[in-house]
């Protein structure tokens, strides 16, 4: 049984009541039953909204009490009909139709209401859907909240008035199942929000709504979406520099793009209005507070200007300065949020018929954002300071992806093509920033007052123009350039180690070209009748030049790998360090009055230019210094040898190999100097002198690298030359200590007219021709004649023979003529100095064995040189003067000891024969220097060819 709440608790019954109450006093209490029982209930109601978990339990005591108020209105009925039968029966059934009546359209209603929100909540989840679909994700989020609201209202509503109302959760479970579906949707719209923040190109007003989507779902405020935003921004940068591709170009255009537009949301979301001090952002949170829509159509349409992609940003008025929401609205707010309902449903059909039927509460649902309180105190200075700071994470970040990713690129011709790529999306701000340097001395103030908008959106955050070329991409280029000329350059100074080392293993054999190059010339294979020859034009051309010049296949290869790498490394800088800027044809004239205005440097390229001029041409230096240090290093390791050892023939070939690679290289100065000349810019006549400056330190420079490389030609043929001065040295020795100088009876001798005797000597010496005999009259031969050699010693002909064979075989016909020159100087040395102590060791005439000299040493028995042995020395050191002439003429130490020797070999003569016979001796000295020239060219070419 139901009782009120200020009576007792224990059952009363009923017969007692119509005992001792009058009729009047039952009505009453009959009349505050009902009024507790409708308390009761609507006390029930509140319990099953706010305890609906309680529910199942207190079921079966609601039954029970309704069953007790239904025992005391049967007992209230009856007593009536005791007391008026018809009275009584006449009002029960009309209150008993009446409250049927009106229990059927309260089920009604509540039944319509239901339907209403369980359709709203069965479509929800394709709207939601193809809202996110879309990118709408503040009508998503929207959806997702009008649809909790729905299902809270829906729970709320278990119990209606009477007994016979609807029960929506056991009716219908198809409830819980749908909002199980529709709840799992906070989380996916968050995560696309988030992402959704990572795009740049989204316009100001779809950064807005989806920042709104993520508070209405996410307990956050502006602060932290402002941090969100920037922070999401970050990411995107870095992944787009951290992506490996090849296209790096549009890889750094995209980065910059984020940033720029970073910048621009920014300012067109967070700034606040000069007029009304409220950003566009907390207008659209406060519409939404209020009437959980976005701002009204009128006021949208004022500020539209604003809410602009980042590629049509407008100017600074329009950035900074955005027309307040009109709040003014003569709309209530039910009416406005009545309307959102159709708004969100457009699909559904009948859906202004449904939202008749929809509770209030879901009709006015508003819901809870952060605006207010400490936690949502967000001012100007924390955007300001906010962009700083991360801009200055932004500088750090592009320090390392920007320049990893630039390591992706191999060639600078490649880096120029990025470069311009950049250089074209920020021409315009970089252009703007120049024009405003000059706009106070320009004579053409119409095009300096040009104003980009990134810059002035930058003036406002970040209190100062930005360069995102000189703050951030600008190190990286040029580094990266740099990285290039070093790569490509240490590539070609490692030819010696790479190329050449492998190959000259090879020259051990004898069949190998590099062994002999005068057989390597002369190939009998080569000039053979009939031999196959290239037939294409070039290659037979090549290969007659390779043999013009002496070069074997290895030679030939190596100078070519040199020239072609090199080559190869201009035509790739080439673009690089001429610095020709793209200029489009509408900011061409721009550019021309910037050039005209001062000489204004647009992305600094001039002096970036200069620098990597410098830097090129100063790497490129030191790289073939390199190449000609390593070629040095193969040259000293192939003729080491052990301490009074000497090297080997594949030693000094190997070395001698390497040499010629010297010269070769050494002979293409032309293409030294063309790969280090500076380009110059075309239409720039200003720059005229500055070029033949430049040009004549390029020629300082490539004649400094010429003379390395000749110096290690010379030097590689150091050893080669000391063993053909060994190989001398012994022949000569074996020349002057094997023949006989007092027997001379195997020498060519021959006569010469006495005529010519007497009159050469009447004309050198008259006055002692009749003391002394003449070397005719003493021999007993004819007083008409007179005998004189003419032919040198057959030992000194074939040790320099054997001397020109080595330099046949070493190939002097194509050494430089001052590596000759010092071969022939160094063999003159050699045989003077030989002739010179072998001097030093003659005797005049032959020793007796009883001699002191004798008896000390048995073993040395001293040489005898007579006057005919005499005669025949110094006829051969005439010859010998003839054949290293070229040599003795530029060097006076050697012309010294060359007259040292000839006075000394005069001293064992007879003063007057050597007066009658020196003048015969020259002349038979230069027919037989005429005879035997051919067979000892190579070592008399340097000669002069007319004497």
């Amino acid at each position: 049984m139901a009782t009120s709440g200020t009576q007792s608790k224990e059952p009363v019954n009923a017969d007692e009541l119509f005992m001792k109450l009058s009729v009047p006093e039952l009505n009453v209490y009959e009349r505050r039953t009902r009024q507790d029982i409708e308390n009761k209930k609507q006390e029930l109601r509140m319990m099953v909204g706010e305890r609906y978990r309680d529910l199942i339990g207190a079921a079966d005591c609601i039954v029970r009490m309704k069953e007790t108020a239904l025992a005391v209105q049967d007992n209230i009925a009856r007593m009536r009909n005791s007391c008026d039968i018809h009275a009584l029966k006449r009002n029960v059934t009309a209150k008993t139709k009446k409250a049927q009546s009106g229990a059927m359209d309260d089920m009604k209603k509540s039944l319509y209401t239901s339907a209403a929100q369980i359709k709203l909540l069965a479509d929800v989840p394709e709207q939601i859907w193809r809202n996110m679909e879309n990118h709408s994700y503040l009508t998503a989020s929207r959806l997702y909240l009008i649809s909790k609201a729905i299902y809270k209202n829906l729970n709320a509503d278990m119990e209606d008035e009477d007994s016979k109302s609807v029960k929506v959760m056991e009716t219908f479970p198809v409830v819980g199942r749908q909002w199980d579906a529709v709840s799992h949707f906070k989380a996916q719209i968050l995560k696309k929000s988030h992402h959704h923040l990572k795009s740049a190109k989204e316009s100001d007003l779809d950064v807005i709504e989806t920042i709104c989507a993520i508070m209405l779902l996410d307990d956050v405020t502006t602060k932290d979406m402002f941090r969100l935003l920037l922070a999401q921004r970050q990411t995107a940068i870095r992944e787009v520099l951290e992506t490996k591709g090849e296209n790096v170009g549009p890889q750094i255009v995209q980065a910059i793009d984020i940033l720029r537009a970073t910048l621009f949301h920014v300012g067109h979301v967070f700034l606040e209005s000069e007029q009304t001090k409220v950003s566009p952002l907390v207008r659209h949170l406060r519409s939404l507070q209020q009437t959980f829509s976005a701002p009204s159509t009128s006021s949208t349409t004022t500020t539209s200007s604003s809410f602009t992609s980042v590629s049509s940003a407008a100017s600074n008025d329009h950035i900074l300065a955005p027309s307040a929401l009109q709040t003014n609205s003569t709309a209530t707010a039910p009416n406005l949020t009545a309307s959102v309902i159709p708004k969100l449903y457009p699909t559904t059909p009948n859906i202004h018929l449904l939202v008749r039927y929809l509770p209030e509460s879901v009709q006015t649902f508003t819901p809870f954002i952060h605006l207010e309180g400490p936690r949502a105190t967000f001012t100007q200075q924390d955007v300001f300071q906010g962009v700083q700071r991360w801009m200055e994470d932004i500088k750090a970040m592009f320090g390392g992806g920007f320049e990893r990713l630039l390591q992706q690129v191999q060639t600078s011709t490649e880096l120029v093509g990025i470069r311009s790529e950049v250089w074209a999306a920020l021409k315009e701000d970089e252009y703007a920033l120049l024009a405003s340097s000059i706009s106070s001395t320009s004579t053409h103030n119409d095009k300096a007052a040009k104003k980009s908008p990134f810059n002035e959106i930058c003036r406002v955050l970040l209190d100062a123009p930005f360069s995102i070329w000189n703050s951030i991409l600008r190190l990286g280029f040029v580094t990266t350039f740099q990285d290039i000329i070093v790569y490509s350059l240490e590539e070609l100074s490692n030819q010696p180690e790479k190329l050449l080392r492998s190959r000259l293993g090879e020259l051990d054999h004898e069949e190998d070209p590099n062994h002999d190059i005068g057989k390597f010339i002369w190939n009998d294979t080569a000039v053979a009748k009939g031999a196959a020859l290239p037939s294409a034009t070039e290659p037979l051309i090549q290969r007659i030049r390779e043999y013009v010049a002496g070069k074997t296949h290895l030679v030939a290869q190596a100078t070519g790998a040199f020239e072609g790498r090199l080559d190869a490394i201009r035509s790739d800088q080439e673009k690089a360090l001429a610095c020709e800027l793209q200029i489009s044809d509408e900011t061409g004239e721009e550019d021309e009055d910037l050039e005209r205005e001062g000489g204004l440097d647009l992305f600094g390229a001039k002096a970036d230019t200069r620098d990597l001029i410098e830097f090129y041409q100063r790497r490129c230096v030191e790289c073939i210094k390199a190449y000609t240090l390593g070629l040095e290093q193969l040259v000293q390791e192939a003729v080491h040898k052990p301490e009074k050892a000497r090297n080997t023939i594949p030693a000094l070939d190997r070395a001698m190999t390497v040499g010629r690679v010297a010269l070769g290289v050494a002979s293409m100065g032309w293409v030294l100097q063309r790969a280090l000349a500076s380009p110059r810019r075309r239409g720039s006549a200003t720059n005229f002198a500055q070029a033949r400056a430049a040009k004549a330190s390029v020629e300082a420079k490539v004649q400094e690298l010429v003379n390395g490389l000749q110096r290690v030609y010379l030097i590689s043929h150091e050893a080669w030359i000391e063993s053909v001065e060994w190989t001398l040295n012994r022949g000569i020795r074996h020349y002057l200590e094997e023949s006989s100088w007092t027997d001379l009876a195997t020498l060519a001798w021959e006569p010469i007219p006495s005529a010519s005797s007497t009159a050469a000597t009447g004309s050198r010496g008259s006055s002692q021709s009749s003391t002394k005999p003449t070397a005719a009259a003493t021999a007993g031969s004819d007083e008409a004649k007179t005998l004189l050699p003419f032919h040198c010693s057959t030992r000194l002909i074939t040790a320099l023979h054997q001397a020109v064979q080595e330099m046949h075989r070493g190939g002097t016909g194509f050494m430089r003529p001052e590596l000759i020159q010092i071969l022939t100087t160094k063999l003159a040395f050699v045989i003077l100095r030989a002739v010179d102590q072998f001097l030093n060791e003659v005797v005049d005439q032959p020793v007796s064995a009883s001699s002191p000299s004798l008896s000390q040493d048995p073993e040395k028995v001293p040489v005898v040189l007579t006057e005919k042995g005499a005669m025949q020395l110094l006829f051969d050191i005439k010859f010998l003067k003839l054949v290293f002439q070229s040599s003795i003429d530029k060097d006076t130490e050697l012309a010294k000891v060359s007259r040292s020797v000839l006075d000394r070999i005069r001293g064992h003569i007879d003063p007057i024969n050597l007066a009658v016979f020196e003048k015969p001796l020259d002349t038979n000295a230069d027919r037989q220097y005429g005879r035997v020239a051919v067979l000892l060219g190579l070592l008399v070419q340097l000669n002069p060819v007319e004497r």
